[in-house]
């Protein structure tokens, strides 16, 4: 017999181990406790949550419908449209973030979805990757994105951009490439703590194995300026939402395997028996592979490609009510259930299937006849809402199909966002509208042969004065020794998969190319300065809001110094730089938001040699050097001679011998003026600094150090 399935709770933004829960009997599939009646899955599971498992024998009970006495036994299309009509479902894209929180709701996923989730650990490090060898500041965190097992990622989104990944799991797809790297973990068996988080943190040990969760260990590097705008456009890490491949453990009774699939009755069954706790029997089971076929049968799409008739692609939230969540699946492939007399639920993939049951005026208590829908509620198209992986995984709306072209406009959009195809979804549509605007709908309550319609989904109503009907059963319920039944007229052509003829064009995506292109810098110039000064110089552009960048070295050398220019600014002058020596120089404008010109102007680069110049500045007026963990501030305050320009920072590793020491940075600042200089992601171990000030033209002044620390 097929065991449920016990599931990871996640309490907290830790890491945690889930435990086992036996699935003990249940109360009837509707008639359930009526201490649930208004409870939220959330609400129903906190006992078990708070135990540190989520339950699959949880006692459900949100079922029952109608008054004391009364309990429904089937419900169908009209009854799941209505109840999907009456809460508003969250749309699937309000779940594409990574947030923090201290406690998150458990979410499932059945098919085929693209979500992130949330932050289950998050830190930062700048200790080198083992994996990959890749050196810098890293922040790294931990998306959780399913309380259970999964098959696998399908397709990673960084944001909103798909990427690739290596096999170190660094992105390859320009231009986060090097800037991410990304490893899935699946939940299964096995699963081991990340070695990189294991490695650049010692509070994680090797029982930080997120056992029995889905997820994946990111890490971020931290960008140069220049790299900024277009790996972090929102000046922060993007969050992961890939595409998953959800829950691999349904139940496939017709091969008897546990696997990953998309097929509509066997996620409805893992829905009953891993998600609400049911313990199904071989006789279940037995039903299951016959709706299982059903799905499998192959329809045509508009233009001809061939896919399975029902799919489910659906995500499961602990604070959804159980009937949302049934309404959601049940009418993403027009299913029919009911409660079989073990309790157990049983369900009808949306087809014809013929009636064996017959009833007349005769097996009726009473009945009203409704013939038709008019005037304002009659419903004129339907068009659903549905998912369009085409529009990255979120929702769209789905070609309609129109009842009525010439009445009163009456749309009807409902959202049913366990649908991630366009021809499903417009099958859907037919069979809402069918449904809505039937010839005529039943209300009767019957005698006692009324039972014959429990676990059926049609019968043939016939009656003197109305006539011969097929119904399809909208609610059944029992009150007491009678049976109340809502059907609706139906035809079995109102079943047709093949609708390739009349589907609409899907809804077309095309992704739309901004001009985001930063004007290169045009008429740069350079001319040499009195005292070791060059005075660089450019033609405006026309949009004031565009900022300037001027970068120079000394010819022959590699690493640029590179100096922001307001936007008002048509000039800037570089002092302190070495007498008689040549200097490059190139400018690019760049916006406030960090997007910079393709090139640096002009090409090649403009040479200018710097006058000389005599006279060196005097000391520091102060100098000192602080740790904050691997980093070091180096603060300077400038003495008041005329002649300081700028200062020079030396560093030496294990050495107080200046002799040892190699220039980091020169800090440009005037007279009296203070400056500070980070050295970030220092290794451990002992540094000494020095400070010597110079003039326009790179003359020394006396140097003021060592001042030695030690980064732990």
């Amino acid at each position: 017999m097929r065991r449920s399935l016990a599931i990871a709770a996640l309490l907290a933004s830790t890491c945690l181990t889930p435990c086992k829960a036996a699935a003990g009997p249940l109360v009837p599939f509707f008639y359930g406790l009526s201490a649930a009646l208004s409870g939220s899955a959330a609400a129903a599971a906190t006992a078990s949550i708070l135990g540190g498992a989520y339950a699959s024998g949880l006692a459900v009970g949100t079922f029952l419908t109608g008054a004391l006495g009364r309990v429904v036994l089937s419900v169908g299309l009209s009854y799941l449209s209505q109840r999907l009509g009456r809460t508003k479902t969250a749309p699937p894209s309000s779940r594409m973030g990574n947030f923090a929180e201290a406690v998150s709701y458990q979410e499932f996923v059945l098919g085929m979805v693209r979500k992130g989730g949330p932050t289950g650990f998050q830190g930062r490090s700048s200790i080198t990757d083992p994996v990959s060898g890749t050196s810098g500041r890293k922040r790294h965190y931990s998306p959780i994105l399913a309380a259970h097992p999964i098959d696998g990622i399908e397709t990673h989104y960084i944001g909103e951009a798909e990427v690739s990944l290596d096999a170190d799991g660094l992105v390859t797809t320009e231009p986060l490439d090097g800037f991410y790297r990304v490893r899935p973990f699946l939940g299964q068996a096995g699963q081991v703590a990340d070695e990189a988080l294991v490695a650049s943190f010692p509070e994680v040990t090797s029982s930080f194995d997120f056992a029995g969760l889905a997820g994946a260990h990111i890490w971020s590097l931290r960008a140069n300026d220049e790299d900024l705008p277009d790996v972090y456009p929102q000046g922060r890490p993007a969050a992961y939402a890939p595409v998953l491949r959800g829950f691999n453990l349904v139940y496939d009774p017709r091969d008897d395997t546990l696997k990953f699939t998309r097929n509509a009755a066997l996620c409805l069954a893992a829905f009953f028996v891993d998600y609400l706790g049911f313990d199904y029997t071989a006789a279940d089971w037995a039903d299951v592979a016959i709706e299982a076929d059903a799905c499998d049968v192959l329809v045509e799409k508009r233009g001809g490609a061939m896919i399975p008739a029902w799919r489910l692609d659906a995500i499961l939230s602990d604070e959804q009510d159980y009937e949302d969540q049934r309404a959601n699946l049940g009418i993403a492939c027009d299913a029919l259930f009911f409660e079989k007399p073990n309790g157990n639920p049983g369900f009808f993939v949306g087809r014809w299937i013929p009636p064996t049951v017959v009833l007349t005026e005769r097996d009726c208590l009473s009945l009203e006849w409704a013939e038709g829908t008019s005037g304002s509620g009659r419903v004129s198209e339907v068009a659903c809402r549905y998912i369009e992986p085409a529009n990255g995984w979120r929702e769209a709306v789905s070609g309609a199909y129109v009842v009525d072209e010439d009445g009163r406009q009456n749309r009807e959009e409902p959202e049913i966002y366990a649908i991630s195809d366009h021809n499903q979804a417009f099958r859907v549509n037919i069979r809402i509208a069918k449904v809505k605007t039937a010839t005529a709908t039943l209300r009767a309550t019957l005698k006692p042969r009324g039972q014959l319609l429990r676990c059926e989904r049609f019968f043939q109503f016939s009656h003197a004065v109305f006539g011969d009907h097929y119904m399809e059963i909208g609610e059944l319920a029992r009150n007491g020794h009678l049976w109340e039944v809502t059907a609706t007229t139906v035809l079995p052509e109102d079943f047709d998969q093949a609708v390739a003829d009349i589907e609409p064009e899907p809804p077309a995506f095309a992704k739309i190319v901004s001009d985001d292109t930063v004007p290169d810098l045009t008429g740069f110039t350079g001319e040499a300065q009195a005292g070791g000064a060059v005075k660089y110089r450019w033609t405006l552009p026309g949009d004031d809001s565009l900022q300037r960048q001027v970068r120079t070295r000394e010819t022959g050398t590699d690493d640029w110094i590179v100096i922001d220019v307001p936007s008002t600014q048509s000039f800037q002058v570089v002092s302190g730089l070495a007498e008689t020596v040549a200097y490059e120089a190139q400018g690019r404008n760049r916006t406030p938001s960090g997007r910079v010109s393709t090139n640096w102007s002009p090409s090649p680069v403009n040479l200018t040699t710097v006058r000389a110049s005599s006279v060196a500045p005097a000391a520091v007026a102060s100098f000192s050097v602080t740790v904050t963990m691997s980093d070091a501030t180096a603060d300077i305050t400038a003495s008041s001679d005329a002649n300081h320009a700028g200062t020079r920072i030396y560093r030496a590793t294990d050495s107080t011998d200046f002799a040892n020491a190699a220039l980091q940075r020169t800090e440009y600042h005037s007279p009296s003026s203070t400056a500070s200089w980070d050295d970030a992601a220092l290794a451990p171990g002992p540094y000494s600094y020095w400070a010597e000030p110079v003039n326009n033209a790179g003359k020394p002044g006396p140097k003021t150090g060592p001042v030695t620390i030690t980064v732990t």
